[in-house]
């Protein structure tokens, strides 16, 4: 599976993420990241769990959704936010889903929704709800980010219902990657040049790998994306709607081209932005984010030039220069507190590159490193072991492993790694071998796989509607093209932009987008928005 960021808002994992003018992506990765951490509620629900619940088995009933207000719980994640006017009313509750949705009658688990409704609705068409990618980013926070960013007309006409995904932020968390792994995640050797490095890393997967297995066992096979497919189904039940309205960012677009392919007659209008490649596996998926980040560091660095940039003439060659000195020397922060290795570096360069309007702050913050601070840097690197508001880790990199290795289609080998890092070493030269290397993190995972359906949906109730931009460093414009063939009864709106996921961020994609979600009217095949 793709590491892509977000909402999310993860290359990796990821995510879309759809970060909107007034905050940067990184920004608003961490700010979403850091809100999911806040109400954990439950133990672990893969306790006394069946298997994953990927055969649906007898019809379960309808279950019950009682929201009630929290407007207060939830106004945290919008402090700073721009409403625009807009006063939201935010609702929240729990649905009890099967563990294993083969046996509907056994232990269930408690999924974190909220709806957020703007005040002044008329023409209610229903809810609109929506996931941010990761996996393992919070669809509950990011319900609220979208609620104060989407389209006036869109709000007037939906709801927007968010939820927690099984094992992540509220809905009953995953929680078996060990503190001190968190810790320094990411401060792994991109390079890894030696065996004494590469196998370093191979210990700490493995060290990560035993400890969620020790801990969760067969049972952690319950987090998967088709379970969460057919949550999603028993979500739109319990909201009395007859059929599905979705916006899915990055990873999202996968889990609803699982909905889709799972229940196509349930699909009224699904918007897929940022699509993953459905029949891409890890390695094919890497390697495209290798491509796309070399080819947008690229893009970015001719944007810098022209703008008389703080990294000289040549950004890639200062780049290069840059990551041979913090591999032979980290560069710390300026109050001296955290060292920044050459994954540090590739990390926060890869963050700031799914957004043109970060490319400023990027060039700042590589100008500092090579003046020896690497204090910016840090700020802009959302990482993988991310801390909440009260100072402790997020279950963040717990649930992104458990979705990301048990949804792969095939268990990559050490063999696979070693041999694209040979190969990427040359053809992508600075993202090549961090990509790589981020396979091994599913190398030793033990729990057991379940792989999505083949995606396909040429019966959907409803023509699916892909979005794709043209200059995607985390979900190539690749993906969203074989997405639409794949579905079947779909069609591609391409953003010729720069960034991770387009909608809402132009008066093109808004307009598109609005009427195929308001109305049904899907844009022409060929349909194109300018960068602008």
């Amino acid at each position: 599976m793709v590491r892509v960021r977000l909402a999310g808002v993860l290359a990796r994992g990821a995510g879309p993420t759809a970060a909107r003018r007034r905050r940067p992506l990184a920004a608003v990765v961490s700010v979403l990241a850091v809100a999911a951490s806040g109400c954990t509620g439950g133990s672990p629900a893969a306790t006394g769990a069946g298997p994953s619940g990927t055969h649906p088995g007898t019809a379960a009933p309808v279950p019950k959704l009682d929201l009630s207000n929290c407007n207060k719980q939830m106004a945290p994640i919008l402090a700073g936010q721009t409403r625009a006017g807009r006063k939201l009313l935010f609702s929240c509750g729990t649905l009890a889903v099967p563990v294993d949705h083969a046996d509907p009658a056994g232990r269930r688990l408690p999924m974190s929704v909220v709806r957020v409704r703007m005040f002044g609705q008329r023409q209610r068409i229903g809810s609109l709800v929506i996931n941010p990618g990761g996996p393992g980013v919070s669809g509950v926070e990011w319900a609220a980010y979208l609620a104060a960013s989407l389209p006036v007309d869109v709000l007037r006409r939906f709801d927007i219902v968010g939820f927690d995904p099984r094992g992540v932020g509220r809905s009953d968390p995953v929680r078996c990657v060990p503190a001190t792994l968190k810790e320094h995640y990411d401060d792994l050797d991109a390079e890894a040049r030696t065996d004494a490095a590469y196998n370093a890393l191979v210990r700490r997967a493995s060290r990560i790998s035993d400890a969620c297995y020790a801990r969760y066992g067969d049972r952690l096979g319950a987090y998967n994306i088709t379970a969460t497919a057919r949550d999603m189904e028993l979500l739109r039940q319990a909201l009395g709607e007859p059929k599905l309205t979705y916006l899915g960012y990055s990873y999202g677009t996968l889990l609803g081209a699982v909905y889709a392919t799972l229940y196509p007659a349930n699909v009224r209008a699904f918007v897929l932005d940022g699509a993953v490649d459905p029949a891409a596996d890890e390695v094919a998926n890497s390697e495209g984010q290798a491509r796309g980040f070399e080819a947008e560091y690229d893009r970015f660095a001719a944007d810098c030039v022209r703008r008389h940039c703080p990294l000289g003439r040549d950004p890639r060659a200062f780049l290069t220069r840059l990551l041979a000195r913090v591999r032979a020397t980290p560069i710390r922060s300026r109050d001296g507190r955290r060292r920044a290795t050459d994954g540090t570096v590739l990390e926060s360069t890869s963050a700031t590159l799914y957004a043109r309007e970060s490319w400023p702050t990027l060039a700042r913050a590589l100008a500092d490193a090579g003046r020896g601070d690497a204090t910016r840097l840090f700020k802009l690197g959302y990482g993988f072991g991310r801390r909440g508001a009260d100072g402790g880790f997020t279950n963040f990199l717990d649930g992104y492993l458990a979705f990301h290795c048990g949804d792969a289609r095939n268990q990559i080998t050490s063999a696979q790694v070693r041999a694209a890092l040979a190969d990427w070493r040359t053809r992508y030269p600075i993202f090549g071998t961090y990509r790589a290397l981020n396979m091994l993190d599913c190398v030793p995972w033990k729990a057991p796989r379940h792989p999505p359906p083949t995606v396909a949906a040429p019966a959907a109730a409803a023509t699916i509607l892909v979005v794709g931009t043209r200059h995607d460093p985390a979900t190539p414009y690749a993906g969203a093209q074989r997405l639409r063939d794949e579905l079947g009864n779909a069609t591609l709106l391409t953003w010729d932009g720069d960034r991770h996921t387009a909608y809402p961020l132009t008066a093109c994609v808004n307009d598109a987008v609005g009427k195929y979600l308001i109305g049904g009217t899907v844009p022409a095949p060929t349909a194109t928005c300018p960068a602008g």
